[in-house]
This record gives structure tokens, sequence and C-alpha cells, in this order.
């Protein structure tokens, strides 16, 4: 081919902006596959403070039924106290079992998230969390994410390449239109088995033949007729005809220029055209979907964000305040001078404290790493 309108070459182009394309959305697939993990991983995590957080609660039970004990057999309290403090060990019991069942399915989404077999165990490694960054809101200005994401963006790289991609279609339909030359040439020879026998073969010498009797004479049939001498090929008996003799003899060349012009074949060239300009229009809307997109993921991210971090401020404090109510319960209570049952709301209620000061603390790092993600493309604990 050594013209078509430039069909092949802007088709071979289409074809590797494709590739390209595939390959960005392998990628988006892995990147979307690691954000899972980071939110299994960070569920585990936010389970295990809270199975801990049970656990403590659980023990500070414990050890005010062996306290309360002491008093009763002194005389100080009543058998009716440790009663309260069963029940109430009771119920936080059922807290733990609870907390533990709920880290065990987290890490069996996790496993499920890694692809990693449930039957096996899986370490977990806490990363070291400083808790003076975690109370820091350190956010750029949502326009610097934004332009940063959208330039790293895999998802709009795509969706321009795909673009890209049609517009080298478009052109590849438009060579439609024009002639197209193209040149063929071939060599050929042939050979037969039949042909590998004796045979006789012109020497490239002429030898004068003598004359010979052709017939006789009507009026006098004793008078014999005889040809005049004449000159002919001079052959010679040979044994076979080989492969390469025969490739040899029956060589054949030819070359030939063609020139095709297309004048009408019911309007399918135009129709393919008219699809492909659609494609690229309909790609173009898809670009400005995914901008328009990342824009509001962004966005609730970045608010997201901004909101956790003053969760995780404002829980903090309600655990500080929390914790201060419960030793003094706790010091009441132990001298006496306190009921059973404000000891035991103070300490619900620094549980419930610590609960959400642990899932405001493992949301907002999550809401964080959604934001440098998008501008890093990088998992960083």
């Amino acid at each position: 081919m050594l013209y078509n309108g430039g069909a092949i070459k802007n088709g071979i182009k289409e074809s590797e902006l494709r590739v390209e394309s595939a390959s960005i959305g392998l990628n988006i697939a892995k990147e979307r596959i690691q954000l899972n993990v980071l939110m299994g991983y960070l569920d585990v995590l936010l389970k295990e403070e809270l199975s801990e957080s049970a656990k403590s609660i659980l023990k500070i039970t414990t050890d005010q039924m062996k306290q309360t004990r002491v008093l009763i057999d002194a005389g100080l309290e009543a058998e009716s106290e440790m009663y309260k403090l069963k029940a109430q060990r009771a119920s936080q019991e059922l807290d733990v079992i609870r907390a533990e069942s709920d880290l065990e399915m987290a890490l069996l989404k996790l496993k499920q998230e890694m692809f990693f077999p449930d039957e096996r165990h899986l370490t977990i490694i806490s990363p070291k969390l400083i808790e003076e960054q975690i109370g820091t809101l350190d956010v750029e200005s949502f326009d610097y994410i934004m332009d940063l994401a959208y330039k790293t963006s895999l998802e709009v790289k795509q969706s321009e390449v795909d673009i890209e991609s049609s517009i080298y279609g478009q052109k590849k339909m438009k060579g439609l239109f024009l002639p197209k030359v193209s040149l063929n040439a071939e060599n050929v020879t042939n050979y037969s088995s039949a042909q590998n026998t004796i045979r006789q073969v012109a020497t490239g010498n002429k030898i004068t033949m003598d004359p010979s009797p052709i017939g006789f004479l009507e009026s006098n049939p004793e008078q014999v007729v005889y040809s005049l001498p004449y000159e002919t090929d001079e052959y010679e008996i040979k044994d076979g005809y080989s492969l390469g003799k025969q490739w040899n003899d029956n060589m054949y060349q030819n070359v030939n220029l063609r020139v095709n012009i297309p004048i009408f074949n019911g309007f399918k060239n135009k129709a393919q055209s008219q699809k492909s300009k659609i494609a690229t229009d309909k790609l173009e809307v898809e670009r400005q979907k995914v901008e328009i997109t990342l824009r509001n993921v962004l966005k609730q991210a970045y608010l997201d964000a901004k909101a956790a971090h003053k969760a995780h401020q404002s829980a903090k404090q309600e655990l500080s305040s929390s914790q201060y109510n419960m030793d003094m319960a706790q010091k009441l209570f132990n001298n006496g001078k306190g009921s059973f049952v404000d000891f035991q709301v103070a300490q619900q209620k620094v549980f419930i404290a610590n609960s959400n000061l642990i899932q405001s603390k493992y949301n907002y790092i999550f809401k964080r790493k959604i934001l440098d993600f998008y501008m890093t493309h990088e998992i960083i604990l």
C-alpha cells in the first residue's frame, strides 16, 4: 500500500492509544484495590482499639469488684453493691465479645480485599500514629488540592487518551473517502514430481534432416517422392528433471500498480465517519463528567477531613471531662460518699467518649489519606 489516505497510520495510532487507555484502566483498578485495602486496614485498627477499650473498662469493673469485696467484708458496703457490679461486669463482658466479633469480621473483610486465604493467619502491624500529628490540621487550600489532583488523576488522563484515540479513529474514517494506491510484485515458479523422468531436452543447436520419402507419383506409382532437406532443433535424452532446474526454468515475474478511487458504496463510509464523530463527542462529555465527579469527590473529602478534625478535637475534650468525672465518682463511691449508679453512669460515659475518640481518630486519618492519595497517588501511614 503506497497511499490510502492515512487510514493505516491513523488506525495504528488509534490502537496504540487504546492500549495506553487499557493500561491506565489497569492502574485505576489497582488504585481502587489500594484504597479498599487502606479502608479495611484502618477498620481493623479501629476495631482493635475499640476491643482494647472495652477490655480496659471491664478491667476497671473487675478491680472495683475486688475493692468492693474488701469493703463488704469490712462491713462498710452492703452485699447488694456486689450484685450491681456483677451485673455491670456481665454487660461489659458482652461488649468485649461484640468488639472481638467486630474485629474478626474486619479482619475477614481485609483478607478478602487482599485476596488473602481466610484460613491463613494475618498479622496486623499498627503504624506509629503520633497523637500530636493527628491533632493538627495541615490541609492545603482546596484549589491547590484540586489543581494537583487534576494533573495526576488517572481517570482524567484516561479520558483524554480515549478522546485522542477517537480523533485518530475519525482521521482513519476520513481515509475511506480518498483514493488508494497500491503496488504489487510477484515472483512465481513451480515444480512437478511427474516431470522428474527421462525426457528430451533441446540442446540449442540446429541439425539438417536428410530427405525422406513422403509418397509416390499417382501417374507412376513406382516413382518415390522425397521431402526437401530442412533444419530442426537438436534434442538430447536426459535422466530426470531436478527441483532446482524446474524452479529456474519456470520462473515468472510480475509487477502491477493499482489505483482504487471510491465513488459510491451506499453511504457506508459517510455513516461510519458520522458514528466516529459522535463517539468523540460522547467521550468529550464523559471527560467533563469525570472532571465534575473528581471535583465533587475532592470537595466532599476536603470538607469531611475538616469536619473529622473538629470531631476529633471535640472527642478529646469529651473524653478528658468524662475521665475526670469518672475518677471523682469512683473516689466518692470507694469512700462511701457516692452512689453506685453515679459511678456506673460516669464509667459508661467514659466508655462512650473513648469509643467516639477512637472512631473520630481513624475517621480523620482516612479522610486525610484520601486527600493525600488524590494528590500523590501514594499511601503512607
